[in-house]
Order: C-alpha cells, then sequence, then structure tokens
C-alpha cells in the first residue's frame, strides 16, 4: 500500500512540477494539464504524503508486535522530515528543472535524509544490540 502511495505522490509533484515549469505553454506539451488546478494538486500531494506517513507508522509499529521488537519505529521521525523535505520543495515550486527526478538526486538535504534513512535502519536492524528494543 506504501508504495502505490509513494508511486502517486512521485506523480502528482510531477504533474505539479511541470505546470509551474512551462506556465502557459504547459497545455501544450500535455493536454491532461488543462484539467488540473494547484489547489487540487497541493491538496492531493497533502493528503497523499499524510497517507504515506501513516502507513509506515502502522507499518513499523504493528509489524513486530508479533516478535515484540520495536527498532523500525525509531525512524518514523526521520522519515517524517524526508518528507517533510519533498512537500516543501514541491510547494514552493523553486525547482527550476523540468524533471522532478533530478531534484530527488541533487538536493543535499534531500539525499543526505535518505542516505541517513538507510544508514539508520541498517545500524538498528543489524548493529545495534536486540535486547535493547524488547
Amino acid at each position: 500500500m506504501g508504495v502505490f502511495f509513494l508511486a502517486l505522490l512521485l506523480a502528482l509533484a510531477k504533474r505539479k512540477n511541470e505546470i509551474l515549469f512551462l506556465k502557459d505553454n504547459a497545455v501544450e506539451h500535455r493536454k491532461i494539464l488543462k484539467e488540473y488546478s494547484n489547489d487540487i494538486l497541493n491538496y492531493s500531494i497533502g493528503v497523499t504524503s499524510a497517507t504515506i506517513i501513516l502507513a509506515y507508522s502502522i507499518y513499523s509499529m504493528t509489524g513486530p508486535a508479533s516478535v515484540n521488537d520495536w527498532r523500525l519505529v525509531l525512524t518514523i521521525p526521520v522519515a517524517f522530515f524526508i518528507m517533510i523535505l519533498f512537500i516543501d520543495k514541491t510547494y514552493k515550486g523553486t525547482y527550476s528543472g523540468k524533471e522532478l527526478n533530478n531534484l530527488l538526486a541533487k538536493d543535499k538535504k534531500l539525499v543526505g535524509g535518505v542516505l541517513f534513512f538507510i544508514f539508520f535502519v541498517i545500524f538498528l536492524l543489524y548493529v545495534a544490540p536486540p535486547i535493547y528494543f524488547k
């Protein structure tokens, strides 16, 4: 479920970025862009982002309930921070490139947050002693 909403978030953010980047030429580039409004895209991005954080939080809280290991709960604030950074860049519209995926690869805070998340998960699952998380 979380992967679906993540893909939906990326698609909505890409449409918003296209509208902001192309401005008046957006409809000539992609005809469906005339159906999107800035308000509905902002609302959809906000709801989708909240759903992603909720789905990840539920996953990290209920998944370990069967094995009594709560390590992934500590990663929820990091995931929330990454989501806030991405939404901030998307709402501000300050990214000047046409392709939004370049933002995901070039923004230092976003890349740093994702790398920290990955290393934090690896640390919690494979390095940290499990006795502290029962």
